[in-house]
């Protein structure tokens, strides 16, 4: 049988005005390593009563690893012995920054932030969460370090996005997109920063809470996924 092909109107335009057919764009994907993992932390804390010592335990951050981040938030309350209590409050807040270089791109088609979540949990030194939370909610643009009492610090952000919800998998990691990001980085309207995982609370309660509540989650796997076209792209891998 013979077998009739129908060009659209388009496509015969195109051929007439340049007398051959278009050449098809091929498109290219690289996933990327991060070039920097950091975390930070602020906190506030506060004594009532006449206070002899303090607690030990807790009053410091959580560890992290040197490939993870820390972002959430966490109480600490230790109630102080009658007759002459001395109740300690604190709150710590954590950001996660995570930092790539894209320096040898012009113009990204699509960009997808992936990462999974190692562990969380929702009460001080308290049981981990099964599976794993991310309770994160907020993903910005770093502008840039802060200086603070150790030295600078990742923590102020702009252009932030709300984070999907996401529970630790280990086949299934975390994404989101990430290419109005990736673009304005590469094409230098916003310099490139890093990325800053920050929320459910971004700044400390005016009244210290007497509890030992918290929203805390670790992330690590961070990989980001470039799709370009390498004719656009002429300093990227081709």
């Amino acid at each position: 049988m013979k077998r009739t092909v129908i060009l659209g109107p388009a496509f015969v335009i195109l051929i007439m005005l340049t007398g051959c057919p278009p050449i098809p764009v091929t498109l290219k994907t690289v996933v990327l390593s991060p070039t920097d993992i950091s975390w930070a932390t602020q906190y506030d804390n506060n004594n009532s009563g006449p206070c002899i010592s303090v607690p030990t335990y807790g009053t410091g951050p959580e560890p992290v690893g040197p490939a993870e981040i820390a972002a959430g938030w966490e109480d600490l309350f230790v109630p102080g012995a009658q007759p002459f209590p001395c109740n300690f409050q604190q709150q710590r807040i954590y950001r996660g920054h995570v930092q790539f270089d894209l320096r040898k791109f012009d113009t990204i088609a699509d960009a997808t932030l992936m990462y999974g979540v190692d562990h969380s949990e929702n009460q001080v030194a308290g049981s981990a969460d099964n599976p794993a939370r991310g309770y994160a909610t907020v993903l910005g643009m770093s502008t840039g370090q802060i200086q603070g009492d150790q030295g600078p610090y990742w923590w102020p952000y702009d252009n932030d996005v709300t984070l999907p919800p996401c529970n630790g998998e280990m086949f299934t990691p975390c994404s989101v997109d990430v290419s109005n990001q990736a673009n304005q980085w590469t094409q230098q309207n916003h310099f490139n920063y890093g990325f800053i995982f920050a929320g459910p609370k971004l700044s400390i309660d005016n009244s210290l809470p007497q509890d030992n509540n918290a929203q805390l989650s670790w992330y690590s796997g961070f990989k980001l996924s470039v799709l370009y076209n390498p004719a656009l792209n002429p300093r990227a891998p081709q």
